[in-house]
């Protein structure tokens, strides 16, 4: 744990204050960081100071009567509010009436003699208190896009588009070899911070907890049965029971210390369809993705995450499956063929071997059940394009999907 120590530099007194308080910090097990205490050449003074309160859970402000006038402590109180971390602010008996007591928080009044015994209880709360928010050395660090090339998955002529670590065992019994087609569901914050702790079992407990979601009354189950924890990430995994372990992952559910969550599967969007040939399921395919961006809205709400973040559908191998399952509803729309189509004309496919999808919000506010629903349109839709078709026909003709044709579908 570590709490940012936040005083003025005038004079003899402030820093000897700060001091008194550090070592408090110490003997309570908290490492307490001055700006003073390590140089470091290779950032600006600010940025030195943006990038430890980052570190920080806790910011603990010592404001004299000289440093009631100091722009920056100010700043630094303000920028940590702005990122969640704690804010304590110790402030010297008299001061209060001069208006400083600050962002309307309770304060630690003392005075100098007897500063000593207020620092202890300071340290003290702050041992015995939940972080307000997990700190961690990339709270402003890369964006999403940085995160999504390295992986390759921004590209879809990457030779890394649409895989991870578990490609290798994520099980198909329709297709055999490398060239199964994987899907991914992946949601992104574009401040890649460290949100939270994905090896706490607080943490884990609730991730395995949510087994469903229901939308419009129809329930959506959420996959998982199992978890292995790696540094910093859980992921909830379904198994292929008697599958070999090196190929046993039916779907696995991911979640990360900085916000990035991945939903991964192979089988269950991919059946044959009365042609013999391997069909894409795209009604159960944006019904679950549908589930997904509730999941991912109740993770965020979680951890506390409010910012931007970008969520993508990806298909590895998509050119290897027919496009099927989208609905007979709609039935003006003759240029789309369901598989019940009694002429046997073939289900269409796609010239492109990945497929790509990706959405942007401005917010998690912003990811209301309009626009999730909104947004599931819109990858259907997209979807349907890639397969050179105007529009999907998992929708009826009120333009709402239907989840008569969800439940249908093979689960």
């Amino acid at each position: 744990m570590r709490a940012f120590i936040s005083h003025t530099f005038a004079g003899d007194v402030d820093p000897h204050l700060a001091q008194t308080l550090k070592e408090e910090l110490a003997a309570a097990g908290i490492d307490g960081y001055m700006a003073e205490d390590i140089r470091r050449y290779d950032l600006l003074i600010h940025d030195k100071i943006r990038q430890a309160i980052d570190e920080s859970g806790w910011l603990v402000a010592v404001i004299t009567r000289a440093a009631q006038g100091s722009a920056s402590v100010h700043e630094e109180i303000g920028y940590a509010l702005g990122r969640d971390t704690g804010v304590i602010i110790m402030l010297e008996k008299g001061v209060e009436e001069s208006g400083v007591l600050v962002y309307g928080k309770e304060a630690e009044v003392f005075t100098v003699p007897e500063f000593g015994a207020h620092a202890k209880t300071v340290a003290e709360f702050i041992r015995d208190a939940p972080t307000p928010r997990p700190p961690g050395p990339e709270r402003s660090g890369p964006d999403a896009g940085r995160l999504l090339d390295d992986r390759g998955i921004l590209s879809e002529k990457s030779d890394g588009f649409a895989l991870n670590k578990h490609y290798a065992r994520l099980y198909s019994g329709t297709f055999k070899g490398a060239e199964k087609p994987a899907f991914l569901f992946t949601a992104c914050p574009r401040d890649l911070g460290r949100y939270c702790d994905a090896m706490a079992s607080e943490f884990t407990e609730w991730a395995r907890g949510i087994r469903h979601f229901d939308v419009k009354g129809h329930r959506i189950p959420v996959k998982g049965n199992d978890h292995e924890i790696d540094i910093g990430e859980l992921a909830v995994i379904e198994r292929q029971p008697g599958a070999p372990p090196d190929r046993d992952m039916l779907s696995y559910r991911e979640f990360r210390d900085n916000g990035f969550f991945e939903y991964g599967a192979s089988h269950p969007y991919t059946v044959r369809n009365l042609r013999a040939e391997p069909s894409l399921d795209l009604c159960r395919l944006i019904g679950d993705f549908w589930g997904f961006l509730l999941h991912a809205r109740l993770f965020y709400q979680k951890i506390g995450m409010k910012g931007p973040l970008v969520v993508l559908l990806c298909i590895r191998n998509s050119f290897k499956l027919a496009l099927g399952n989208y609905g007979d509803e709609v039935a003006h729309l003759e240029w789309s063929y369901a598989k019940s189509d009694s002429l046997g004309r073939p289900e269409p496919h796609t010239g492109r071997r990945h497929i790509r999808l990706l959405h942007a919000f401005d917010s998690v506010p912003e990811m209301t059940d309009q626009a999730i629903a909104d947004v599931a349109r819109g990858m259907a839709r997209k979807m349907c394009n890639a397969y050179g078709q105007d529009a999907p026909k998992c929708y009826n003709s009120c333009g709402e999907f239907s989840w008569k044709l969800w439940e249908m579908a093979p689960r």
